[in-house]
């Protein structure tokens, strides 16, 4: 009799449980179906929001424009042989003239001591 009493309440619960289950699920579905209902008014409110434009037109760019003859008559020569290097050689430039000036005696002492 232990036994049989046993499988009842396991029947019991096993009811129980989908009793359960039954009413989550629907529960969700209802909860489904009002974040649904939220979702499509908010969807149709944002369409409201949209402005009708005409489309876009895209238009391919200019060509450029053909380069003169001074300009290529006059296109600067690179100053190094290599195409690499962009920069001058310092070869190419001039000495710095000496400087002149010179800090007097004077503004020595003044900043010095």
């Amino acid at each position: 009799m232990a036994a049989r009493d046993g499988t009842h309440r396991d029947q019991r619960r096993e009811q129980r449980r989908a009793i359960r289950s039954r009413r989550e699920r629907a529960q969700d579905r209802r909860i489904g179906e009002l974040a649904m209902a939220e979702r499509e008014h908010v969807v149709s409110g944002a369409a409201r929001d949209i402005v009708e434009r005409e489309p876009l037109v895209v238009v391919p760019a200019a060509a450029p424009p053909p380069k003169s003859e001074r300009v290529v008559k006059e296109k600067q020569r690179p100053l190094s042989p290599s195409s690499r290097f962009r920069a001058a050689p310092l070869s190419l430039l001039e000495d710095a003239p000496p400087s002149t000036e010179a800090v007097s005696a004077d503004a020595l002492d003044f900043t010095c001591g």
